[in-house]
């Protein structure tokens, strides 16, 4: 079976949707050595897959990026090279099918946030959200998705039936997301980052959805207080209404706020350890690899207490009510925090959770045909 596997957006940014792309269609391309792949790539092949060039059963595709925009490149251009490619299936792992596109997929929703969390997207990403899950998940097309949280609220939402919706979890690199890791580092990525001597970290893209701003009310509370002596530092790549997070703070205080901007996958676990506290304050997440890699890393982890999150991290992690400043507060200078939180890693693995997409395959070929669009 010839797949074409989208990984076109990973020339655009590194969030957690794109490295679930990237690194399951690493795992994909390692095992699976009976379907033939065409990996489609936008301006250059993304670094990570340059070991598969020579892999017989594995072939590249770059499009230009050309003038146009992301939305046109990724509605527009891309469905006409697919047309071209003519595949028994298109496989996208980050965003879902183009609109355009009539021939065999199967797309991966992450999350149902466009309509579980509206008020956190712009009006524009909403609607292409709506346009793009709707579409994905239509009549009897299988869909990917991460968590038993996001396929019951696929399933509820849509109508869908619960046999064709796939959770494929997350995974973690365990040789890059370990406490041995990066040990001996510390020196290099506090200069790296510009990162102060202690320091509570959270890291994600930084946007409403992932309620920094509750993390950095309550942090600049207690720090006006006296109660907080360590810095806030916010790791990720900048979204919307960053600004507004800082509004209202005192010139004192805001100076020991501190953004490090984009963080090299290398750095990541050196990074998590290095921080008092990581952490992971979401209101809405469809999986969240963050909290997860932080407690593999070593790290003391808080997280909102949000159905997804208490599913997929488990007794490993400390836990505050979500949304509730004063419970985030209190959570921030306990220290008895952790006691009793397990310590013990949190497993998932890309090679395991590929095998799901790989059985996929399989079925497709037994039943000759996934969908018809």
């Amino acid at each position: 079976m010839k797949v074409v596997i989208d990984l076109t957006s990973l020339a655009d940014n590194l969030s957690g949707i794109e490295r679930y792309a990237a690194s399951m269609a690493q795992s994909i391309l390692q095992q699976d050595m009976s379907d033939e792949f065409v990996l489609l790539f936008k301006e250059s092949v993304f670094p990570w897959f340059e070991r598969f060039r020579e892999q017989s059963n594995v072939k590249m595709r770059v499009i230009p990026r050309g003038r146009s925009g992301k939305a046109v490149f990724s509605q527009v251009t891309l469905p006409r090279q697919l047309d071209k490619l003519k595949p028994d299936l298109a496989l996208f792992m980050a965003f879902p099918c183009p609109v355009a596109y009539r021939g065999a997929s199967v797309s991966t929703v992450h999350d149902l946030s466009c309509h579980d969390c509206p008020d956190t997207m712009t009006i524009k990403s909403r609607l292409l959200w709506y346009t793009l899950d709707g579409q994905a998940v239509a009549g009897d097309r299988q869909v990917i998705t991460i968590s038993e949280f996001s396929k019951d609220r696929i399933v509820e939402h849509y109508g869908k039936d619960p046999s064709q919706v796939i959770v494929a979890f997350c995974g973690i690199d365990c040789d890059l997301f370990n406490t041995e890791v990066g040990v001996g580092g510390e020196t290099r990525v506090r200069e790296r980052y510009n990162l102060p001597e202690k320091f509570v970290l959270s890291l994600s893209t930084i946007e409403p959805r992932k309620r920094l701003d509750l993390l950095v009310g309550a942090w600049a509370e207690l720090w006006d207080k006296g109660y907080m002596d360590r810095d806030l530092v916010l790791a990720g790549r900048k979204g919307w209404k960053v600004d507004e997070l800082l509004a209202g703070m005192s010139d004192g205080t805001r100076t020991h706020v501190h953004f490090t901007g984009f963080v090299e996958n290398n750095d990541l676990p050196t990074l998590y350890r290095m921080a008092d506290t990581f952490v992971f304050p979401s209101r809405y997440e469809g999986f969240g690899l963050p909290p997860v890699e932080a407690h593999n890393s070593g790290a003391h982890v808080l997280c909102s207490d949000i159905p997804c999150l208490q599913e997929v991290c488990q007794d490993k992690v400390a836990y505050f009510k979500s949304g509730n400043m004063e419970d985030l507060k209190r959570a921030l200078i306990d220290s008895r925090l952790f006691d009793g939180v397990s310590s013990e890693p949190l497993e998932y693995s890309w090679d395991v959770e590929a095998e799901k997409i790989m059985r996929l395959f399989q079925d497709i070929k037994v039943r000759g045909v996934i969908n018809d669009r």
